[in-house]
């Protein structure tokens, strides 16, 4: 019971923080979806081709049928009369759109679709209008589902929009071509090696295969490409599966010179040793696309593991770990049975929160807000919320009063209801405070499942909680290992009055943040709350010994001070200090890496965020690397996700990453191309060395 209280609790806070962001959600389409067919007079047994143009907004992009390393492509699910059908969609050449160290493939500014409308015989000869209901994902930094209705009407004067006569000889031209000459493929070293004689007269510098089955390659892996001695061009790129010796390997080998002009070929590729199998042997060849699905998401799941286990690691969660210290020198002599149960409580008390927070992030996004990892502690309700109870945590190590829950004073035996409730409050506590850290691992884990349906979202976000968890589960399933931890005794008393400490530097920690967020306003009221906290701790602690009836209106009185303390954390606002010169803006970004030639360095921190306050401590505000910033001319940008902020959400996003820290450096421009390297993204735990070599280039 404690335990579904206290999730449908986190899982109310959440969800009202959501809607008190209603107002940032963007409802404009960045995307104008019309429909055009080449001819409207409709005759029974012939086909008429649809043109579905997509009008996309400056900066924005869409996706082509393999999106890449994320994204979605259009589908138009169509209302069609009886004995009406469509073939699939025919794609134009898409163009790789990278976002460091992910690589999409789709279209910028205008894409034209193409698909052919089966009429049958007994078409009717009177008006007829066919509705249809499309899906697609634009993307900007942030990634929007948009969705609408497209209807076109025949054997109607106005049902078809006018179009010129070279429209859909545009539209064709844009598609790529049957590929004429063979093309061959080995297998080296974890690489595809296609082999072919290029027919077109443009020069390949610059040559991609974009692959229909959306696994098969490292999207972001650098294709290599040379020229053979009899004329042959070999392109080069990372597998990221296992290929069948038999497989025919299909997609667009699109070329194009450094002047923007480029021709797409669609392409079947064979192994070299099927050069005399028959068509039909080469196109019954599988493509396991199933099992590179399935490649991927063991690939999320492992990471999410690892970052969990990283997460121990973290300065954020060295309060609750040095609790779990206490509790398993208190194990240290409990049978194997307690001890187990200790552990998959505590497990059960952060993977259960892990969860919770994952679906309320998950159901925010599919509503539309723009909203990321550790969006709970954007909100001053929530910093205050965790102020109070770590300072209560503290308090009651101190002594100050106790709490019915495991290890709640050193020497009590451990009773099994209340020891595991002590350690599931416990995990619950962990979660909370390990949230809005990012660790290695962890973002790319979080990217991959907020890019998936809820389930296999959840079971990512699981397993990251189960990371967080595992150091401490593994112990209580070794008694060899806990023996050799201290003997309880007098000492731990002292031991554990001196773990309020942490609770304490937490909880001031926390009023720091609240002061970034809302004010001295925000520090006056929560200290205030605070203030009022203990008194009600004291007061019923004044009259313990009283009767039935007194205790009951102590405690009652005790509620409403406790009420009292937390109202005044819901009227606090955030409060906005003015921009600085090296404030993050996505417009001052695009503008800086479109008219300056110096490199830039763009920062995504947040008051909430110790490994952003280390690394900034340790690493960024070093004397050393302010010069080297100067002498390699860079031009640093800071975006401060204290504060929701949806330009920062988006950019976030855009990497595929939903919290921070985030360090993206942008290489100056090429004096003889004109044109930017692509955005390098540092690690997330930086030293001087490791910012110094990425500014040098070494």
């Amino acid at each position: 019971m404690i335990a579904a209280r206290l999730l449908t609790a986190l899982l109310t806070l959440f969800a009202a923080i959501g809607i008190s962001q209603t107002a940032l959600a963007d409802d404009t389409k960045h995307v104008e979806v019309v429909i055009y067919a080449d001819h409207q007079a409709l005759e029974g047994g012939e086909t008429v081709l649809l043109a579905i143009e997509k009008n996309i907004s400056p900066g924005w992009h869409t996706y082509w049928k393999n999106p890449g390393d994320s994204g979605a492509p259009l589908s138009i699910a169509w209302d069609l009369p009886e004995g009406f059908s469509v073939e699939e969609f025919v794609w134009p050449t898409p163009k790789r759109i990278p976002y460091d160290p992910l690589v999409n493939f789709g279209y910028k500014h205008q894409a034209v679709v193409l698909q052919t409308l089966n009429i049958p015989e007994t078409a009717p000869p009177s008006e007829l209008t066919i509705n249809g209901k499309y899906q697609l994902l634009v993307c900007e930094e942030l990634c929007i589902p948009e969705s609408g209705t497209v209807s076109i009407s025949f054997n109607s004067d106005s049902g078809i929009a006018d179009v010129s006569p070279s429209y859909f000889d545009t539209a064709k031209a844009a598609l790529p071509t049957p590929y004429t000459q063979t093309v061959h493929y080995d297998v080296e070293q974890s690489e595809l090696v296609l082999k072919t004689q290029l027919e077109t007269q443009v020069q390949p510098d610059r040559l991609f295969f974009f692959a229909n089955d959306n696994d098969l390659l490292q999207h972001a892996a650098a294709p290599k490409i040379r020229t053979l001695e009899d004329g042959r061009i070999e392109y080069r790129q990372a597998l990221n599966t296992e290929l069948n010796s038999d497989s025919v390997i299909e997609g667009v080998l699109a070329v194009s010179d450094n002047r923007g002009q480029s021709v797409g070929y669609t392409v079947s590729a064979i192994p070299s040793g099927l050069a005399n199998t028959s068509a039909n042997e080469q196109s019954t060849a599988a493509s396991h696309q199933s099992e590179a699905e399935s490649s991927s998401f063991l690939m999320a799941a492992l990471f999410a593991l690892l970052g969990g286990l990283v997460l121990n690691l973290m300065p954020c969660v060295f309060p609750v770990l040095s609790m779990k210290a206490l509790s398993l020198i208190h194990m240290g002599d409990k049978s194997a049975s307690v001890a187990i149960r200790h552990g998959w409580a505590y497990t059960a008390g952060i993977i259960l929160s892990f969860l919770a927070i994952a679906t309320v992030l998950i159901a925010l996004k599919a509503f539309g807000f723009q909203v990321g990892w550790g969006f709970q502690l954007q909100n001053p309700l929530i910093v205050g919320v965790l102020a109070y109870l770590l300072l209560l945590v503290g308090l009651n190590l101190s002594g100050f009063f106790e709490i019915s829950v495991s290890f709640s004073h050193a020497g009590q035996s451990l009773t099994e209801k209340e020891g595991a409730s002590g350690s599931f409050f416990t995990g619950v506590l962990a979660a909370l405070v390990a949230a809005p850290c990012v660790a290695p691992f962890m973002g790319a884990a979080i990217g991959y499942a907020l890019t998936q349906p809820p389930a296999v979202a959840l079971i990512v976000f699981a397993m990251l909680g189960l990371g967080l968890a595992l150091p401490y589960l593994l112990l209580c399933y070794f008694p060899s290992l806990r023996s050799r931890l201290p003997r309880p005794g007098p000492w731990m008393a002292r031991f554990k009055e001196l773990l309020a400490f942490p609770m304490y530097a937490s909880a001031i920690w926390l009023v720091w943040v609240l002061s970034q967020q809302a004010g001295s306003n925000g520090v006056l009221v929560t200290l205030s709350g605070m203030l009022v906290l203990v008194f009600a701790i004291w007061f019923r602690k004044l009259v313990a010994n009283g009767g039935l009836v007194w205790k009951r209106l102590v405690n009652a009185a005790a509620i409403v001070l406790v009420v009292g303390a937390l109202f005044p954390l819901t009227t606090l606002q955030p409060s906005h200090a003015a921009p600085s010169e090296q404030a993050f803006s996505q417009t001052a970004l695009d503008q800086t890496l479109e008219t300056k030639d110096h490199p830039v360095f763009v920062e995504m921190t947040a008051a909430w965020c110790i490994t952003c306050k280390v690394n900034e401590r340790v690493a960024l505000n070093l004397e050393s690397t302010t010069q080297a910033f100067e002498q390699h001319q860079v031009e640093r940008m800071i975006g401060d996700w204290t504060n929701y902020d949806s330009h920062i959400t988006q950019y976030l996003e855009g990497f595929g990453r939903n919290g921070v820290p985030l360090y993206v450096y942008y290489g100056p421009r090429d004096e003889q191309t004109g044109q930017r390297p692509d955005p390098v993204l540092l690690p997330q735990i930086l030293t001087p060395g490791i910012v110094e070599d990425y500014l040098s280039g070494s």
